[in-house]
């Protein structure tokens, strides 16, 4: 328990893991017990270190908790399980919400290449509506010059 306890305040994490499983392991009841399972579940639960493991933190806890109700860890160790529990929750709801974002950009980007398509459609119906406004007013032109034409000739006889 002495090397374990040694080797977490100096943060030897690796190696404290291997003391206090030790000492859990070699004697499952007894004094420290609790502690070592407690200072276990802390280094399991530690972000970003390689002996991250946060299923075999809450284990350690609920071991502590189940194992050692009159330990005076016990408040902290339930603290640990509900805020893990709650990492956890939002974990899971950060997955979800990922998944609706990628789903929801899917959509998006679905509905701008439908967009697009149908905009590309417009602009060729107005450009062959123009093309055709274009040949209405040459028509409409060339009509007025005829008319023209015959007002300034007079009516033949």
């Amino acid at each position: 328990m002495e090397q374990g306890d040694r080797h977490f305040e100096a943060g030897d994490y690796a190696n404290a893991v291997i003391a206090y499983a030790a000492y859990v392991r070699e004697q499952p009841n007894g004094l420290e017990a609790d502690h070592a399972l407690f200072r276990l579940a802390l280094v399991h639960a530690l972000p970003g270190h390689p002996a991250q493991n946060q299923d075999q933190a809450i284990a350690y806890l609920n071991e502590l908790v189940s194992r050692f109700p009159q330990s005076p860890l016990r408040p902290e160790a339930e603290l640990l399980l509900q805020k893990e529990q709650q990492i956890i929750s939002f974990r899971s709801e950060i997955a979800q919400r990922e998944m609706q974002v990628e789903v929801l950009t899917r959509q998006m980007e679905e509905l701008r290449q439908a967009g697009g398509e149908e905009l590309d459609q417009l602009r060729a119906d107005l450009k062959g509506r123009e093309e055709r406004v274009r040949q209405l007013s040459e028509e409409l032109d060339r009509l007025k010059a005829i008319d023209m034409q015959r007002r300034a000739s007079p009516p033949p006889r």
